[in-house]
């Protein structure tokens, strides 16, 4: 399956703190990020429908520089395309499929 590579022009409030030893701290911002995107989509009803056109592809966050947020690579990048090949977690992507899947019917 081909990803949609994004570029998210928006930073989240905790981009660049240090992921905890147990992950607390991403698990708290996947947290504020699922639920603000939830609430940013489902009262546009244009951006809605944008993000669920996009399925089933699987969307990636493409930033060199984000190995936690993003697929660690830039969009440029060939291997961007490979799930396989990304060096980052990309649970901005992640918590855009979500969002996506959790938006009623258009």
């Amino acid at each position: 399956m081909g990803a949609i590579i994004l570029r998210h022009s928006e930073y989240i409030l905790f981009y660049g703190h240090k992921t905890s030893t147990d992950g607390s701290v991403t698990a708290s911002c996947t947290q504020i990020i699922l639920t603000a995107n939830l609430a940013k989509f489902a009262q546009n009803p244009t951006f809605a429908e944008w993000l669920v056109a996009t399925a089933p592809k699987v969307l990636a966050e493409a930033s060199p520089w984000k190995r936690i947020w993003g697929i660690g690579m830039a969009q440029a990048n060939p291997k961007a395309l490979d799930s396989s090949q990304w060096k980052g977690q990309n649970l901005f992507g992640f918590a855009f499929m979500l969002v996506r899947d959790s938006l009623p019917d258009i």
